[in-house]
Parts: C-alpha cells; sequence; structure tokens
C-alpha cells in the first residue's frame, strides 16, 4: 500500500486469474475467482469475508457516497492496482458553487439537484428522477419539499406553462425544465415563502402490443384522452432499433391510470389493440390488474 496526499495505491502482486477481466470489475458485475477456495471459504464462515466478488462493489459505493471520482484498476501479467484518488466529482466551479450551501449540511442527493442548477440551469423533474436514482414517488416529492423549505428551489416554471409547452413541442411534461436553484437570502428560515410543491401522483402503467415503429409523441398523444401524461418510456432493441413491443405510460394522476387500464383492449395505435397493465415500481414487475 502506498498512502499520497492525494491518492492511495494498493498494489497485489500477480495478476488477475485468467476468469476475471478489468472491464467486468468496472461494470460492477461481481465476478469473483478464489485463488485457494478452501481458504476463501473459511474466511467468509469465519465472519472475515462478508460475499464473494462484493468487495469492488463496495469500493465503487464508498467513493460514489463520498462525492469521489471512481477508483483506477490496473492489471498486467505482474501485477494488479487499485488507485483511490481524493478527487471530487465535481469541476471546480461546481465545487465552489455547492459551497454556498455548506451551511445547509445537505445530504448527497440533495447535492445532486443543487449541482444540477448549477450556472442557471433550470432543472426537469426527469433530470431529478434519473440523476438522483429516485424510484418512489413519496421520495421524490420528499425530497423537493425539503429543497424548497430551506429557499433553495423554487418553481420558475408554472405546471400550467409546463403543460402547455410539453403539448407545443409534443413531448412529455416530465421532460420540461421546471425548476430552478437560488442561493438562499440571509433571513430566518421560518420567513421563507412556501413554494408550490408538486402533488402529481406519478402513476405509471404497462402498455403491450406497441408498434415497432411506435412514437413517443403519438402515445402521448393517444394517452392523453385519459389523463395528462407525464412521460412515456418505450424500450428498444438496441441491435434492431425497433422497440421491444411495450410502453411505460406515466400519469399525473392515479384516476387517469386506471381509466387507461379500465379501456385494455379498447385502443387503437396503427391497427394494433393495444393492451394495458399496472405497473408495480416496488417489484418491477409488471402485473395484470384485475
Amino acid at each position: 500500500m502506498r498512502v499520497y496526499s492525494d491518492r492511495l495505491e494498493i498494489v497485489s502482486p500477480g495478476g488477475l486469474l485468467s476468469s476475471i477481466k478489468i472491464q467486468d470489475l468496472k461494470e460492477l458485475k461481481g465476478v469473483h475467482q478464489s485463488r485457494n477456495s478452501l481458504v476463501a471459504k473459511v474466511l467468509r464462515e469465519m465472519g472475515y469475508m462478508r460475499e464473494l466478488g462484493e468487495g469492488i462493489r463496495r469500493i465503487y459505493e464508498l467513493m460514489n457516497s463520498n462525492d469521489l471520482t471512481p477508483p483506477d484498476l490496473y492489471a498486467d501479467t505482474n501485477i494488479f492496482s487499485i488507485t483511490l484518488h481524493h478527487k471530487y466529482i465535481y469541476s471546480p466551479e461546481e465545487k465552489l458553487w455547492l459551497d454556498n450551501f455548506s451551511k445547509f449540511n445537505l445530504n448527497r442527493e440533495q447535492k445532486i439537484i443543487v449541482r444540477l442548477g448549477y450556472n442557471g440551469h433550470v432543472i426537469s423533474p426527469r433530470e431529478i428522477w434519473d440523476t438522483v436514482g429516485i424510484v418512489d414517488t413519496d421520495e421524490y416529492r420528499q425530497l423537493l419539499e425539503s429543497l424548497q423549505k430551506l429557499g433553495i428551489l423554487y418553481r420558475s416554471v408554472n405546471k400550467s406553462t409546463a403543460f402547455g409547452l410539453a403539448k407545443r413541442k409534443r413531448i412529455s411534461r416530465k421532460s420540461v425544465p421546471q425548476f430552478s436553484i437560488r442561493i438562499p437570502p440571509q433571513i430566518p428560515i421560518g420567513n421563507i415563502v412556501r413554494e408550490q410543491t408538486d402533488d402529481s401522483d406519478y402513476d405509471k402503467i404497462f402498455v403491450n402490443n406497441i408498434p415497432y415503429y411506435a412514437s413517443e409523441s403519438e402515445l402521448i398523444e393517444i394517452f392523453n384522452h385519459f389523463g395528462e401524461v407525464v412521460d412515456v418510456s418505450i424500450p428498444k432493441n438496441y441491435e434492431t432499433g425497433h422497440t421491444r413491443g411495450f410502453a411505460v405510460i406515466e400519469f399525473e394522476r392515479s384516476e387517469s391510470a386506471n381509466r387507461a387500464i379500465n379501456d385494455s383492449g379498447k385502443i387503437i395505435y396503427k391497427g394494433r389493440i393495444l393492451y394495458t397493465q399496472r405497473f408495480y415500481q416496488e417489484t418491477n414487475f409488471f402485473v395484470q390488474s384485475i
């Protein structure tokens, strides 16, 4: 082990075993191969090891949770090394921007959103969901409200304007930039005016039997008859470029999703009958609505 002022280098003599590739480690596939399977088994059973193939993943997770750049991995026939840099994922300018909010002791998710608003960038709900990695509507709403209460996040585009922009550009409202970040004034937190919160339900449905050349704008137009569509996801086959035959439609309100589910088998799109089902985010399964 070599310790420097800006990095930590861990060097192991001997290259990686034949079944392990550097790229697999970087992609966190959990690959592993023991040089001595008996020793590995004993260490695991005695509690010195938690799980085979877990070490690299934990290193990446710890670096990421502390806003540090990913480790550098290197291997040849003689050595395998990991270099952990004391280097933030932010640029110097972004770091200075975030320093303006240091007094609030923001958590990692809050910092991610504040970073999105750097240099006057207006943030879309889709950016927040994707960048933070949110899967739950309540988590999203609580995160926004926590920043609004601090006077950091505010709605710079109201909901009706966002709806008009989405309709005019034929995109989902969730993709329309709506939120901005400001350096809060030096006033007591209790005196900050409460911002309008995002009270959308963001309820999703699964749509089956869509055509290979289905488009997001056309699906938005069709399903807007049931209520406002805020997002559409159409997974594609990367080899053919065609859709996989299904899509996920996200409505602003649960009642809109329910109406679309009730009309399963009655929706026609390019000569095809579309079938709708309930989408359960918690299990990532599509379950037939009864």
